[in-house]
């Protein structure tokens, strides 16, 4: 009777020791659920961050070639003033100088 006792004692501490393990098993299951849960949540703010990101850098990069063509535009319109401006001082320096001869003539 002694040694069946025993026995069921073994058996019962065993059954008691595997009952733990199971159920810190499933402490740590239900952990890693929540990590994984928020990684995910994570890593989606994180994807919708960079895409928001990815948008504001295609915008800038959009804006920064309309400036582009637009400071082009402007050289070009700058440096056609200058020379137009130059065409005019060389036409008015001609005109002056003729009205200076013909006005010696007379």
């Amino acid at each position: 009777s002694s040694g069946i006792n025993a026995e069921y004692g073994d058996k019962r501490r065993q059954v008691l020791l595997n009952q733990g393990a199971v159920e810190r098993s499933r402490a740590a299951l239900t952990r890693t659920e929540q990590i994984a849960v928020e990684t995910e949540t994570l890593g989606n703010e994180i994807t919708g961050e960079l895409g928001n990101q990815r948008e504001k850098i295609t915008r800038t990069r959009d804006l920064l070639e309309q400036t582009d063509s637009t400071l082009e535009k402007s050289r070009r319109t700058l440096l056609n003033m200058g020379r137009r401006a130059i065409t005019n001082k060389i036409a008015l320096v001609v005109i002056i100088v003729l009205e200076l001869r013909r006005g010696g003539d007379r």
